[in-house]
């Protein structure tokens, strides 16, 4: 069955492979270049899978200008020339097709009007998806795909006014255990003689998580 994500990575990659062109945002080349400069292999600040994703935002923004999902869909498996593909990619049943007497605006019709037409055919968030009236994505990293940014350099360190602008709740990590912290004032946390090494993990509201390590 065809994938609307597996679309997207082969576009992207097109994309990417042209050089990221953007008639009104041509910054977006030299920055998802920079970013994606790797040595040996290796990316230097993010890991592969976080560039993927920048790619695939920025390509949906700029290149596809953040269409509605449905349209989105239509671009990528054009009915025009294979609608079998297209309604294969949307999950939709042949017997729901054939229902629709196998007329494509007939079909959307019925999924967007006729609540009972999508709960039979159980196409209810196809239905949902088609009624929206703005552009409606998830987009997410898989678990262990790298959502945790690893600052070099003590790049975030000292930077008070990111941590303040931040609705933050902040935890001290150090081996063997972990302490929670107040949000604001001062505090000091025992540790053993002689250099070490602590972390803090700053998390925000959204669960997004930044890890900061420094030897004392």
């Amino acid at each position: 069955m065809p994938n609307l994500y597996e679309k997207l990575a082969e576009l992207t990659t097109e994309w990417r492979t042209a050089g990221y062109p953007s008639a009104d945002f041509p910054a977006i080349a030299e920055m998802l270049e920079w970013a994606g400069a790797s040595e040996e292999g290796e990316v230097p600040y993010l890991r592969r899978p976080q560039i993927r994703a920048l790619e695939t935002y920025w390509y949906l923004r700029l290149v596809e200008e953040t269409p509605h999902v449905f349209d989105l869909y239509r671009r990528a498996f054009p009915p025009e020339t294979d609608k079998q593909t297209l309604l294969e990619a949307l999950g939709v049943p042949d017997a729901a097709f054939r229902d629709a007497n196998f007329e494509l605006n007939q079909l959307w019709d019925r999924l967007q009007n006729d609540e009972a037409f999508a709960r039979t055919h159980r196409l209810d968030a196809l239905r949902e998806t088609l009624t929206l009236d703005y552009p409606s994505y998830i987009l997410a990293l898989a678990m262990g795909a790298g959502k945790t940014v690893l600052p070099r350099h003590g790049g975030l360190r000292d930077d008070r006014r990111f941590l303040r602008r931040l609705r933050v709740r902040y935890r001290a990590l150090r081996r063997p255990r972990a302490q929670a912290l107040p949000r604001k004032g001062t505090y000091e946390l025992p540790g053993p003689k002689g250099k070490t090494t602590v972390a803090v993990k700053i998390v925000d509201m959204l669960g997004e998580e930044i890890l900061i390590t420094e030897q004392v």
